[in-house]
């Protein structure tokens, strides 16, 4: 499940164990944990620099324990507040 995109507590809801058991799972077998991205989090301007480095999408994933398909929605999320904050800026200016 956790390869799928599931975070840890989701998994261990699903199973049915408790999630000291799923990390110790994640520990041994290198798993993602796929903890959020929030936009404008500061994981997400981690994610952003990387990005900007020229790391791929799932480089990226593999350095902040989640799934390439969640950084690159973060990535957008994080984009479109930024431009949704220039907008009202410009806005603003009028």
């Amino acid at each position: 499940m956790l390869l799928q995109g599931h975070t840890v507590t989701q998994t261990a809801k699903a199973v049915g164990c408790h999630r000291t058991y799923v990390y110790k799972l994640v520990r041994r077998h290198g798993l993602p944990t796929n903890k959020p991205i929030w936009p404008g989090s500061r994981r997400a301007q981690e994610a952003q620099r990387l990005r900007t480095m020229f790391f791929t999408y799932a480089q990226i994933a593999a350095v902040m324990g989640t799934t390439p398909t969640k950084v690159e929605e973060a990535l957008r999320a994080s984009a479109a507040l930024k431009f949704k904050a220039l907008g009202a800026e410009a806005v603003e200016e009028q």
